[in-house]
């Protein structure tokens, strides 16, 4: 049952998908919500075979969905879709690959909590699923079971999200976050939320990023960490248990 030709791994809240050698992809783990696409909803402690799919360039399990991008730019979707996560229109579950849109120029997918970010090749956002705390960025708190054009940018690259909040950076290496402002997650010197992508700071040295539950980290070029946000279990590593917004 041991996999030795994985070329990338993703792991969820409970499961787990790799991409192989053959562009094929296998899920191993919880499968109460279809999350491991092989038409059951048997967990499995050994890895199954995803159902229909051979052209996997990557896969991302979040929570309990999974998305796949494949050869041909399209986006493929399966598990919980309870707030229209897997962006098919509907908010039925699917345990087996469903597709998103008829859109052919996806570059990459990033499965948030309970919602899902996607960019297009021509740098553009689009994001779908739950939506209360304004976590897609459409200026709304309206659920999307269709993929959402994220204002009109063009500049993006990666996407960091959780049930409370999102982070996104752009090319230039700046960043930006949305949702909601509680203890000053959004990381913009205020307690409100936003609705739309709001820039943290200024600056544009950014490395990487990661949102979690009510709070963000992110790494400079210079190796530095920081952190904002809730601090309320120690999380932002300052040696205080006070928030930073």
């Amino acid at each position: 049952s041991g996999i030795t030709n994985a070329i990338s791994v993703s792991s969820g809240l409970g499961h787990v998908c790799a991409v192989l050698a053959d562009f094929t992809v296998k899920c191993w783990g919880s499968n109460g919500s279809g999350q491991l696409g092989n038409g059951t909803l048997n967990s499995s402690s050994a890895p199954v075979q995803v159902s229909g799919i051979n052209t996997a360039i990557a896969v991302n399990a979040e929570h309990d969905h999974t998305c796949a991008i494949l050869k041909d730019t399209t986006v493929k979707c399966w598990g919980s879709n309870t707030y229209g996560q897997l962006g098919d229109g509907t908010t039925i579950n699917k345990n087996t690959p469903t597709k998103i849109s008829n859109s052919a120029d996806w570059q990459s997918i990033f499965p948030g909590d309970l919602c899902s970010f996607a960019i297009k090749t021509d740098g553009s956002l689009w994001a779908w699923g739950f939506n209360i705390y304004g976590i897609l960025g459409d200026n709304s708190t309206l659920e999307k079971h269709f993929p959402t054009r994220i204002g009109n940018d063009i500049d993006w690259k990666f996407v960091s999200n959780n049930a409370y909040n999102t982070l996104a950076q752009k090319k230039d290496n700046s960043i930006w976050a949305w949702g909601s402002n509680y203890n000053g997650t959004l990381g913009n010197g205020t307690n409100t939320d936003s609705y739309i992508p709001v820039q943290v700071g200024n600056e544009t040295t950014w490395k990487s990023i990661s949102a979690g539950a009510l709070f963000s980290t992110g790494i400079k070029n210079d190796g530095t960490i920081w952190a904002w946000g809730s601090g309320y279990y120690g999380e932002l590593g300052n040696g205080n248990l006070g928030n930073v917004n």
